[in-house]
């Protein structure tokens, strides 16, 4: 049986019914025409941080935990903006000082500096931020794509406008894979000669 022959068999069945029957078709129409359309904006939740004056976001899928910041072990020959790494849970976990990754100037750690650790690409990394925020639902519909950026910042992966202008993160394009990689071997190679 065709959609439309469905409609008309429904419909005829409808008018079939009677008083309290009627009414209660109606109200159960109603109620499936109210459910939310899967064709909807998706919504997503975010963790949300400071880094200087500027709020940031990343995807709560990709958060596995924040920590205060540990004593960091130094790594040779790196980014400027790369910190070391730390052990957690027999895990070396390469650490990066957002600030200093998108421009700003070093400050030192306080109370609220904190390292939200992220899986990203094959491993997992942390990041240094200077307090955490929230926790935040953000509809899709209200992330706007950034304008096309130059390479530098191509983490960006949207704005949300709304509430406090806030930033989202592309934690695979935070680093580039190559130093990802790199960064990675590094940690194991020094983690393997303690």
């Amino acid at each position: 049986m065709g959609e439309q022959e469905r409609k008309n068999d429904l419909a005829l069945k409808i008018s079939k019914l009677q008083g309290g029957q009627l009414e209660a078709i109606e109200e159960y129409i109603q109620q499936l025409t109210e459910l939310p359309d899967a064709q909807e904006a998706i919504s997503e939740k975010y963790l949300t941080f400071w880094c200087g004056e500027q709020l940031f976001g990343i995807c709560i899928s990709q958060v596995m935990q924040i920590i205060q910041v540990p004593e960091v072990t130094p790594l040779p020959d790196v980014s400027h903006y790369m910190k070391g790494f730390i052990c957690v849970r027999d895990e070396v976990i390469p650490i990066i000082d957002l600030r200093l990754r998108i421009g700003k100037p070093e400050i030192a750690y306080t109370t609220h500096t904190c390292v939200v650790i992220v899986s990203v690409q094959n491993g997992s990394f942390g990041i240094v931020v200077d307090s955490v925020n929230d926790v935040e639902t953000i509809p899709d519909e209200n992330i706007h794509l950034p304008l096309k950026q130059d390479k530098g910042a191509a983490y960006l992966k949207g704005i949300v406008k709304t509430g406090n202008p806030t930033l989202l993160l592309d934690m695979d394009e935070l680093l580039e894979s190559d130093e990802v990689e790199s960064v990675l071997d590094a940690s194991k190679y020094t983690m393997d000669k303690e």
